[in-house]
């Protein structure tokens, strides 16, 4: 729900700006697959692109798999980005739970979303507010996190407990590259 598109000659946009509540419903078993193939959508997760209006409460993943099959190419993979709720969050974000997720092969990957606002410039879009996030396994990323690998934007009251593993790169219980509050 929600991508953004990345071609060799334009950017093309289409984040989610609704609201979504899930109303505390458990999701089980999000699977997603990624072959490296030039104009991919790169944001991955139940929603792909939360945009600047969108607001996304009350959801609850229990157990995603997210992987980038074969052997990308390093730059190709410093575009995708996965989060069980975004792959990249520039809306608000409330009361979501997610637990026991598997992450291969990202470059960016979080509990919650992998960017809390792509941006890092003096405008400030992303909030991620009481959160939750458990036992989380990473291999092949250069940036994980338990709630967002970067943030730009706000995260606030969120939590990450359980076991989390990763075999490479940085990371962060709550955030790996906080630039932001």
């Amino acid at each position: 729900i929600g991508y953004a598109n990345d071609s060799s000659e334009t950017l093309d946009l289409k984040p989610f700006n609704g609201t979504f509540n899930g109303n505390g419903v458990v999701i089980k078993n999000l699977s997603v697959a990624v072959n490296e193939e030039e104009g991919l959508p790169y944001y991955y997760g139940l929603f792909g692109y939360i945009g600047q209006t969108g607001k996304v409460s009350g959801v609850n993943l229990n157990t995603a798999t997210a992987v980038v099959t074969e052997n990308p190419s390093p730059d190709v993979t410093e575009q995708y980005y996965f989060g069980g709720i975004a792959g990249i969050n520039e809306g608000r974000i409330s009361s979501c739970s997610v637990k026991n997720v598997t992450v291969n092969n990202f470059y960016y990957a979080g509990g919650i979303c992998g960017s809390n606002n792509l941006c890092d410039d003096e405008t400030s879009f992303g909030t991620i507010t009481e959160c939750s996030v458990s036992d989380v396994t990473a291999t092949g990323c250069e940036r994980f996190a338990g709630v967002a690998a970067d943030n730009y934007g706000k995260a606030e009251k969120c939590s990450a407990s359980g076991r989390f593993v990763s075999d490479k790169g940085s990371f962060g219980g709550i955030v790996v590259n906080n630039a932001a509050s």
